[in-house]
């Protein structure tokens, strides 16, 4: 590799980039079989907490304040973020009242929300989330527990690649997610 520095920046932060990428869904929907992590939505505790929409009494909005009210209730403490897919926002957002038309959370010339019930929103572009919100207090339900931060190694010489003029490369960490308070988070199913 003629410009070896530079390769060896750029390459060590768009493989940790894809690394934290990685990890995001792990915490977020690892199911815990073998190399996943246990994630969030992967939890039997959390799972125990969904709520589902029910499509005909009540509209999406009402099913994310059920969601809030379920971590009120159950965990005796206040939801810090709501996790939601841009295309769940924008079914919020296009909500019309049934009698008038008038648009229940703003209209085309309003900001896009940062709170949907005084919660703040986190917009999470994940097909994995899509018709499920995540409401939670995060801050309090568990950690991200770090045995081995993230390394970035590299091997010009191993096996082969000298003679096919490779480089080994490898981004790793070792991360444990715990869950100490499960019934701080409500997925609310929107299906």
């Amino acid at each position: 590799v003629q410009d070896y520095a530079r390769w060896h920046d750029v390459m060590g932060q768009e493989m940790i980039a894809g690394l934290i990428n990685a990890e995001n869904e792990q915490l977020l929907f690892g199911t815990g079989v073998s190399p996943q992590l246990t994630g969030i939505l992967g939890n039997d505790d959390v799972a125990a907490n969904t709520i589902y929409w029910d499509g005909t009494n009540e509209n999406v909005l009402d099913a994310i304040h059920r969601g809030i009210t379920s971590v009120r209730a159950n965990a005796y403490i206040e939801p810090d973020c709501i996790l939601i897919h841009p295309d769940d926002l924008e079914t919020c957002r296009l909500l019309k009242a049934a009698d008038s038309g008038v648009y229940l959370a703003g209209g085309p010339l309003a900001s896009e929300p940062t709170t949907l019930w005084g919660v703040p929103v986190k917009v999470v572009n994940r097909a994995s989330l899509k018709s499920t919100v995540i409401v939670g207090n995060f801050k309090t339900a568990g950690h991200v527990y770090v045995r081995q931060p993230v390394t970035f190694e590299m091997n010009p010489w191993a096996g082969q690649e000298f003679s096919r003029n490779e480089i080994l490369t490898r981004a790793e960490e070792r991360i444990a997610l715990g869950l100490e308070q499960p019934k701080a988070i409500c997925p609310v199913s929107l299906t």
